[in-house]
C-alpha cells in the first residue's frame, strides 16, 4: 500500500523522445498510477506550453534548469515530512499548474503519442509568473 502522495502528486516531469514531457510520481508512473507493469511514458507526454530554463528552476527542489529531468522534492523535501517541506512543494505546484499543456494526437483525449503538439511550442519564449 502507498501513502497518496506517492501515487496523485508529481514527483518529476521527464522529458521523452518526442520532445514532450510526462508528469510522474514517486513511484515513476504517470499520476495515479501504481503499477509494478512496465509504462509507455510517451503515451502520457504533453506539452507544457511556457516551460523553460527559468521555469524549470523554479520546478526544481535543486534550482536546476534541466528541462529533461525536473525533480520537486529529493527524499530529504518530502512534502510531508514537514511544513516547510510542505509549503516549498506546494509553491512549486502553483508554478506548475500556471502552465499550459497540449496533448499529440488528433482527439485532444488521452495518452499522447505524437510529438506533433511539441512542433508548435518549439518557438516559445519563457514566460513571466
Amino acid at each position: 500500500m502507498h501513502d497518496v502522495r506517492k501515487v496523485y502528486f508529481p514527483y518529476c516531469l521527464q522529458r521523452q523522445p518526442n520532445g514532450c514531457h510526462v508528469i510522474l510520481n514517486r513511484l515513476y508512473k504517470p499520476l495515479g498510477s501504481s503499477t509494478t507493469e512496465w509504462v509507455d511514458y510517451e503515451k502520457y507526454s504533453v506539452t507544457l506550453v511556457g516551460l523553460a530554463p527559468r521555469i524549470a528552476a523554479r520546478l526544481s527542489w535543486a534550482g536546476s534548469k534541466d528541462l529533461d529531468n525536473i525533480y520537486l522534492y529529493d527524499d530529504a523535501t518530502i512534502p510531508s515530512n514537514s511544513a516547510r517541506n510542505m509549503a516549498v512543494y506546494l509553491a512549486r505546484l502553483k508554478v506548475l499548474m500556471r502552465l499550459r499543456q497540449q496533448r499529440g494526437g488528433s482527439s485532444g483525449d488521452g495518452p499522447s503519442n505524437a510529438g506533433a503538439a511539441h512542433a508548435g511550442a518549439a518557438g516559445l519564449v519563457d514566460q513571466e509568473f
